[in-house]
């Protein structure tokens, strides 16, 4: 099902959304404690908004934290950009005195270069057995929501409020599907809201676009249309060339390394295209030096291995042995 599909079918079961969903469900506490996760991404600082422009129109006495997780993962461009939000932004536009407004950066018990290789074992044997769930990825639970479960609970909140939309994966759009968008929160008696359940990617930036406030967005935006992880084995595994292109280049490097150390691990078909894709192909065929010569006997494209080595991710030197320069990864 496309994406305009998912959002046509969602929007079939005329639930709320938005400020209206918002609103029916804090009607139902007398002082809502909330958390609201903001990644630095669009959709999670378009549910932030709503939040507190709910509240403040509601005139309902609450506190919000507003919870930005450090994954460990992240853009730098989204650190710097999430930090200022947390600190500077959203403390100054939301003064009001009956909102007690926290922000708060959380962090995980381990770092994701800790993980990092366990988490390509898994994505790779997922993909071995065709069975691929993305929402199966047990990094995205260590490194996020199991910071924001601990802290849900310390600070007993009772209402969690999230960006997710059904548009964004067939998983999202099932999970919505069957229970809704109002789900059982981290804690006991808490909920979990998204009320950005039926809203495509456009109406958030519209909404974006129109607020008063005239928030600022991740830079990134710019050139992605995705801020998440900045290494995820996802990206990497299926677009391995459009990762190359995007991903700084010693990103790319940690990310084969790991890709080339599960293969190992995993004996993966190499007859799966969607694994052993060209550039993947080149970096390991690199992994001892070649000369242009071998290398175009080989199949590659030399314009390839050029524009690899112009961002650093293949190397160059003139070997005295063959009288000519190889290349090597």
């Amino acid at each position: 099902m496309s994406k305009r599909g998912r959002v046509e079918k969602l929007r079939e079961k005329q639930w709320k959304s938005g400020k209206e969903l918002l609103r029916e469900v804090f009607a139902k506490y007398q002082y809502p404690v909330i958390v609201s996760a903001f990644s630095g991404g669009r959709d999670s600082l378009c549910s932030t908004l709503l939040t507190l422009d709910t509240l403040i129109e509601m005139n309902k006495p609450a506190k919000v934290f507003i919870a930005f997780v450090n994954t460990t993962n992240e853009m730098p461009e989204t650190l710097k950009y999430a930090r200022f939000m947390i600190n500077k932004w959203f403390p100054e536009n939301y003064k009001v005195d009956f909102i007690d407004l926290q922000c708060v950066e959380l962090k995980p018990e381990v770092t994701f270069a800790q993980i990092m290789d366990k988490m390509f074992e898994k994505a790779l044997e997922m993909v071995r057995r065709g069975k691929w769930e993305k929402g199966k990825m047990p990094c995205c639970g260590i490194l996020k929501h199991k910071p924001v479960k601990k802290f849900v609970n310390d600070v007993k909140a009772n209402v969690e409020v999230v960006g997710t939309r059904g548009e964004e994966s067939q998983w999202r759009f099932h999970n919505i599907w069957h229970y809704g968008p109002v789900v059982r929160g981290h804690r006991s008696r808490s909920v979990k809201v998204m009320p950005l359940w039926d809203w495509s990617t456009q109406d958030v930036v519209n909404f974006l676009n129109k607020h008063p406030k005239n928030p600022p967005i991740n830079p990134l935006y710019k050139t992605m249309s995705s801020t998440g992880c900045i290494l995820c084995p996802i990206p990497f595994i299926f677009y391995p060339e459009q990762f190359a292109v995007e991903a700084p280049p010693h990103i790319f490097k940690a990310g084969l390394r790991a890709y080339l150390k599960a293969i190992k691990q995993t004996q993966l078909n190499f007859n799966n295209k969607e694994i052993d894709s060209p550039i993947i192909k080149l970096m390991r065929f690199l992994e001892k030096p070649r000369t242009r010569k071998e290398i175009e006997e080989a199949g590659f494209q030399f314009e390839t291995v050029l524009y690899l080595v112009e961002r650093q991710i293949i190397k160059s030197r003139f070997d005295w042995g063959v009288m000519d320069f190889v290349y090597y990864a």
